[in-house]
C-alpha cells in the first residue's frame, strides 16, 4: 500500500495559498482517479483506491502545516505502514516556481511542516515538493500564506498534472 498525503492548513481561508498546494495536488489526483474522501478523525480525511492490483490511500491533512506530523503519525498508526509507504505532497519555497521534485528521504530542510513530521515519524518517506519560490519582499510567513492569483494557479496546476503523470508512470508503473 501506498499513502499519499498532502498537507496544508485546516481552515477555509487558506485554501488558495501557496502553503495549501500539496492539498490542492491531492484533491487534483483524487479527482482524476475518482477518489471520494471520507472523514476518518480530526486529523485527516482519506480515500481509498485499487490501481493495477496496487493499493493507494489518498489522504489530507486537517491539522496546521507546523503540526504536520500529527496527522502524518496518526496516518501510519491507523493504516500500520512504515514512513517507507508515505509519500508527502507540500509546497517547496526553495523550488522554483513551476516546477516539481520528487525526493526519497532525506531531512525536513527549511520547511516546518516537513521539520514536524520528520520528528514524528523521521526521514525515510517519500517527498513531492511543488515549487513556489517567491518573487517579492513580502516576509515568508506572510507569502506563503497569500493568496495565489488565476494565472499562477493555472500554471501550478500544470505543474501538478506533471507530476503526477510522471510519478505514477515511473515509480508504479501505471499511466493515469
Amino acid at each position: 500500500m501506498k499513502v499519499i498525503i498532502g498537507i496544508g492548513n485546516p481552515e477555509h481561508a487558506y485554501g488558495n495559498t501557496y502553503h495549501n498546494i500539496g492539498k490542492v495536488a491531492v484533491d487534483m489526483l483524487a479527482e482524476k482517479l475518482n477518489v471520494k474522501f471520507g472523514t476518518e478523525n480530526s486529523k485527516y480525511v482519506m480515500g481509498k483506491i485499487k490501481l493495477n492490483s496496487q493499493d493507494f490511500v489518498l489522504a489530507k491533512s486537517q491539522v496546521y502545516m507546523n503540526l504536520s506530523g500529527d496527522a502524518v503519525l496518526a496516518i501510519c498508526t491507523k493504516l500500520r505502514i512504515s514512513p517507507k509507504d508515505v509519500i508527502i505532497v507540500t509546497d517547496d519555497i526553495d523550488t522554483p516556481r513551476g516546477k516539481w521534485r520528487f525526493r526519497v528521504n532525506g531531512s525536513g530542510g527549511t520547511h516546518n511542516g516537513l521539520k514536524n513530521i520528520v520528528e514524528k515519524i523521521g526521514t525515510e518517506f517519500c517527498r513531492l515538493k511543488i515549487g513556489t519560490q517567491k518573487n517579492s519582499d513580502i516576509p515568508l510567513e506572510q507569502y506563503v500564506v497569500s493568496k495565489i492569483d488565476s494565472q499562477t494557479q493555472a500554471e501550478l496546476c500544470g505543474v501538478i498534472n506533471d507530476a503526477w503523470t510522471n510519478i505514477f508512470k515511473q515509480q508504479f508503473k501505471i499511466n493515469i
